[in-house]
């Protein structure tokens, strides 16, 4: 059934109920110990008082004898002592009461001749006495003091209702106390059950950023934010690989859809197909070696450098799969530039970003328009400049181009994605180069990517890519 209430409840409840059991506890033995005190006390003074009492009377001839002075005297002490008295002769006889009549349980045990002095309980009744001696030492009687328990009774239960009304408004206080105190300290909890509640997978973004006491809350909201830190950065790889992808496979698809189209438009003899064949195979390698890069990346490695290669045959491997694009929008590609310049960036992801800064400056350019691709030397650097027919760059674009699904405006951007130039981006820095933007005095964007180039030697021979 417990297990059905809030937390918060069962939590009131419990320390309540330790709270309880502890109150008893000390009621118990505050009881307890007001009990023994009283008896203590009573004791000590029924003791006291006797001995006082013992000092009043005479005894002649072996016999106790009390004048009209040691009566006042006797009726005056127990007076101020709130107690009662009397003078009882060794045979029981009663030689004189100070006020209420003797109770019979303490005649009893003074006429079975007990100690010389003691106390004692008897019913509702404790008492003290002591002996009256003969000038020869001889017991000639006893002079008893005695006082009802019902005082006690009466301290005690008073005691006992103080203590009841004290621990009832002492479970009370304690339980809303508690009530106010948990709430304080579960509204972190409460917050972190909303946040997870209203987290969405499309926006990690939300954290507790707790800001009290570094206690076990404490503690649990800022693993919880690190958690949903760790959470967004996988959600965010997934998203930019699915990008990625995406955006780097659909080029070399469309590629490999047009072979295919061609070659089913009608019938071709065995040497057109295995041309067709062979090119269909080479695309497929790209795409392969392009998914063990994307794949590569999106696990954070970095994938290592290989052995120099020409930039020129790669960005006319580039070139002639977007003959066929280009030709259908009416645009001309033209390439030209230093074929023995040589870098050590792998081929397919060479091809990969020359691919997409084409494809980026075809849907810029309008039809009858022209894309010029140079590839040249400055020092270190390897360039690979592309330049479109279109309105070129605007402000706006120089500067967020680079940007993950950064977009201009629909005049500008076309039907992009905004992830062509930011991959771009992503590959340079990855092979420790850039991707410089800039407008052609002329007209049109200017796109430089900027790649350490190989140092330049005669005999070099230009590699073809993989």
């Amino acid at each position: 059934m417990l297990r059905r209430l809030r937390f918060r409840t069962r939590l009131i409840l419990v320390s309540t109920t330790i709270t309880t059991i502890a109150l008893v506890a000390f009621g118990t033995l505050a009881q307890s110990t007001v009990a023994w005190s009283l008896a203590s006390s009573t004791a000590a003074r029924l003791q006291t008082t006797a001995a006082g009492l013992r000092s009043i009377p005479d005894v002649r001839n072996g016999r106790i004898v009390m004048d009209d002075d040691d009566r006042r005297q006797f009726a005056t002490l127990l007076g101020d002592d709130r107690a009662d008295g009397a003078v009882i002769a060794t045979d029981g006889r009663v030689m004189y009461a100070g006020g209420r009549t003797v109770p019979n349980s303490v005649l009893a045990r003074l006429r079975s001749h007990p100690a010389r002095s003691g106390t004692s309980t008897s019913g509702a009744f404790a008492y003290a006495w002591q002996p009256v001696d003969s000038k020869r030492g001889a017991c000639a009687g006893y002079v008893v003091a005695w006082i009802s328990l019902a005082v006690n009774g009466n301290v005690v239960r008073i005691t006992i209702a103080s203590l009841l009304a004290a621990g009832l408004a002492t479970i009370v206080v304690s339980a809303v106390v508690g009530w106010l105190v948990l709430r304080r300290l579960l509204n972190p909890i409460v917050d972190l059950n909303a946040l997870m509640s209203a987290i969405e997978v499309s926006d990690l973004s939300e954290r507790l950023a707790w800001n009290g006491p570094d206690d076990e809350l404490g503690q649990l909201c800022s693993t919880f934010d690190r958690l949903l830190d760790r959470l967004e950065a996988a959600f965010e790889r997934e998203r930019r690989f699915t990008a990625d992808a995406s955006h780097e496979l659909r080029t070399p698809l469309s590629v490999m859809r047009a072979e295919i189209e061609f070659a089913l438009a009608r019938a071709r003899d065995v040497a057109t197909y295995h041309a067709t064949l062979g090119r269909l195979h080479v695309e497929a390698l790209r795409l392969q070696a392009l998914v063990d890069h994307l794949l590569a990346t999106a696990r954070g490695r970095t994938p290592a450098a290989g052995e120099p290669h020409a930039m020129h045959a790669v960005a006319a491997h580039a070139v002639e799969g977007l003959r066929g694009v280009a030709g259908a929008r009416g645009i001309r590609l033209t390439l030209d530039g230093d074929e023995r310049l040589r870098t050590r960036v792998e081929p397919v992801f060479l091809h990969s970003a020359v691919t997409a800064l084409l494809d980026n400056a075809l849907r810029h350019t309008p039809a009858g328009g022209a894309v010029r691709i140079g590839v040249e030397r400055e020092g270190d650097v390897a360039l690979l400049i592309v330049v479109d027919g279109g309105p070129g760059f605007s402000p706006e674009a120089l500067a967020h181009a680079t940007e993950r699904f950064w977009r201009d405006d629909a005049a500008r951007a076309g039907e992009g994605s905004g992830l062509g130039l930011a991959i771009v981006a992503a590959f340079a820095d990855r092979h420790g180069g850039t991707l410089v933007l800039r407008n052609a005095p002329s007209g049109g964007a200017v796109v430089e990517l900027r790649l350490p180039a190989e140092p330049a030697a005669r005999d070099q021979r230009v590699a073809a890519p993989a």
